[in-house]
């Protein structure tokens, strides 16, 4: 079912939200305010997180250069543990990047 997912294409308007699993925000998402128990992407932050995790991949920055350089760029704290989860989790390891 993923694969048929993957294979449709959105109109560029339509945001994509995430259903709440927990009480805790993952990173590149904020509540929803129109849709209550789901979440709704921040694409600034979805493209910074995306950045860093190519410099981790290519070693230009350790996990905790990349929190400190995601900090910056999106003023949102996330741990080196949290970071790799997150890495790990969207893109499954880092050599799928």
């Amino acid at each position: 079912m993923n694969s048929l997912l993957d294979k449709m294409e959105l109109p560029s308007n339509e945001v994509v939200l995430v259903r709440k699993k927990g009480s805790t925000i993952p990173f590149g998402y904020k509540d929803s305010e129109h849709h209550e128990g789901f979440y709704e992407p921040i694409e600034s932050q979805l493209e910074a997180l995306e950045e860093t995790a190519q410099y981790i991949k290519n070693k230009a920055l350790s996990l905790r250069e990349g929190c400190d350089y995601l900090y910056f760029k999106t003023d949102r704290k996330i741990s080196p543990a949290g970071l790799m989860k997150v890495i790990n989790k969207r893109y499954k390891s880092l050599d799928n990047l």
